[in-house]
């Protein structure tokens, strides 16, 4: 009898059942994460299904512990994913079966905004963490998911976090905090400018010769559903199914731009 199968609910990622944003949104993300793990002892928790897991272990991990609270996600994990430096474990983040100064790595990404005692959390994380060890998290931007409500739409969420509150609540555990943004966008106030040249526009091609084709041909530009990615692909993290518009990038909060995802680096004092 097969793992049991699983979809996505909006508690966590599955491979070919999420939708094209989220999973964009996911693995770039550990692919960023990648890049600073060659050699490293990482823990992932709140790995999920374990693609992400497995991503940071092909990529020269010396060993990645995937740790999940869910049965069914670590089924999953460990139906799909085997490696000799992949171990896949059950854990609550509020409390990690694990001991003091052990891992020089921990990912933690779309996790605290699901846990009720987030301070917890992140203590257990620096608790398991090495000297200098390096903590990455990611949440979704309360500027963008939620600014006015104190509820979340996700019912999966129990607190969003403004980029200060990330900021704040970081420094209190760990130095060298550092913010980063993905999925960035354009924020209200220029939507509508854009929105009223875009009307305008349209208005004037109604009037001129051969306007109105030159209008469907602009909407067929403009208005284009994002590649699909191939599904054989999906199970694991491949440079051909990135989509670079949901890169990890440099933060930015303006008048212009927020990103919907906070992503932050963060690192356990040596003292």
């Amino acid at each position: 009898m097969g793992p049991k199968e699983l979809n996505f609910t909006g508690e966590f990622v599955v491979p070919n059942k999420t939708p094209y944003e989220t999973w964009q949104q996911h693995i770039n993300t550990y692919f960023f994460a990648s890049k600073i793990v060659k050699g490293k002892t990482v823990l992932d928790v709140a790995c999920g299904v374990g693609y992400g897991s497995n991503h940071l272990a092909k990529k020269g991990a010396k060993f990645v512990v995937g740790g999940d609270c869910s049965k069914d996600a670590l089924e999953y994990a460990k139906t799909h994913y085997e490696k000799i430096n992949l171990e896949f474990i059950r854990l609550d983040a509020r409390s990690l079966p694990l001991r003091n100064d052990c891992f020089d790595v921990i990912v933690s990404f779309e996790t605290i905004e699901h846990l009720d005692n987030y301070r917890q959390f992140l203590s257990e994380c620096n608790r398991t963490l090495k000297k200098r060890g390096l903590f990455l998290l990611s949440t979704p931007n309360k500027k963008i998911s939620s600014p006015k409500s104190e509820k979340p739409p996700n019912p999966f969420h129990v607190r969003e976090f403004y980029p200060k509150d990330i900021l704040k609540i970081l420094k209190a555990n760990f130095v060298h905090v550092n913010l980063y943004g993905q999925d960035y966008r354009t924020r209200l106030n220029v939507t509508l400018l854009k929105s009223k040249l875009f009307e305008m526009g349209a208005r004037f091609l109604e009037l001129v010769p051969y306007g109105k084709r030159m209008k469907k041909i602009l909407r067929e530009i403009l208005i284009k559903a994002p590649a699909k990615c191939d599904a054989k692909l999906r199970d694991e993290i491949e440079e051909p199914i990135l989509d670079r518009r949901y890169e990890v990038l440099t933060f930015k909060d303006n008048f212009f731009h927020t990103p919907y995802i906070i992503v932050a680096t963060a690192i356990k004092s040596s003292k």
